[in-house]
């Protein structure tokens, strides 16, 4: 109330009073910094933080909260100047609470929007070696794994996934993805079938059936239905994953044909912006 009407004077007898009682208030902490360091960036301010972060007495859900804001931030923008200095006060926290499973599901949140995929995989990894009950953040390890092309790792930790959350369509995707990497084609199938049940109408999850489906209607040779599985996980994602249109390319450009196979690759770059890997596709077209 009083830093409301701006009597600095009783918010520091007050503050004083409070921080007498315990030194570890987070509010006082906080109010302290900034009338230290005057009015500071995001960088500066995370950086201030460290000590608190350090503070074994404090509670993680306080630090948590007060980490938030800068997590959604970087969320929206991975690009924000403060972003090293997120990461390093997360590691800090994770360190300071090695089993608190919410700090290292949120550190493994913040690399992994930074494009830091294979630590993410470890902190999300961590978080589950706690707690096993979030599904998001199976969810997100399942990303991950499929992002840095893990996909032995990710089968398993589908089928755990499943064991534990029976009725989450993705894992079945995640499981058959693995499984028709491996060649087998009739478990690939049957996780396939799985997850088409259980997806309903949810259009995400169906275009990722549908791009199974094209996976194994090609490996059995069946091109033209092959094609239209992919059309159709195209429509349903309306056009905006890259996956099934960088499929249609390959598709395209093992039967020879370079001319379309180069207008897929295109409109997959456009999705991806600067991939090396299909800027490599691309100069096998011309």
């Amino acid at each position: 109330m009083y830093k409301k009407t701006g009597n600095s004077q009783r918010v520091k007898e007050l503050q004083e009073k409070i921080f007498a009682l315990d030194p570890n208030d987070v509010e006082v902490m906080l109010d302290k910094m900034e009338k230290e360091n005057g009015k500071i960036d995001e960088t500066s301010f995370l950086i201030s933080l460290q000590p608190l972060m350090q503070n074994r007495s404090i509670p993680s859900e306080n630090k948590i909260l007060e980490l938030l804001p800068f997590v959604e931030m970087h969320a929206k923008k991975p690009t924000v100047p403060f972003a090293s200095a997120l990461i390093n006060v997360c590691e800090i926290l994770a360190n300071t609470h090695p089993e608190d499973a919410k700090v290292h599901a949120m550190y493994g949140d913040v690399l992994m929007n930074d494009k830091k995929e294979v630590q993410a995989i470890r902190q999300y990894q961590r978080t589950l070696e706690i707690n096993k009950n979030n599904f998001l953040v199976w969810e997100q390890l399942m990303y991950g794994l499929e992002s840095v092309k893990d996909l032995p790792t990710l089968g398993k930790t589908a089928e755990q996934a499943i064991n534990y959350f029976p009725n989450q369509a993705i894992s079945y995707y995640f499981a058959s993805l693995s499984y028709l990497d491996q060649n087998n084609l009739k478990m690939a199938k049957e996780y396939k079938s799985e997850a088409f049940l259980i997806a309903g109408k949810n259009p995400v999850i169906l275009a990722k059936v549908h791009y199974l489906e094209s996976k194994i209607m090609y490996a059995e040779n069946k091109t033209s239905e092959a094609h239209k599985a992919a059309d159709e996980a195209i429509k349903l994602s309306n056009a905006l994953w890259l996956a099934p249109i960088e499929w249609k390319g390959d598709m395209f450009l093992a039967s020879g044909n370079k001319t379309e196979a180069l207008n897929q690759y295109q409109k997959a770059l456009s999705l991806a912006g600067n991939s090396t890997s299909i800027q490599e596709k691309i100069s096998k077209c011309k």
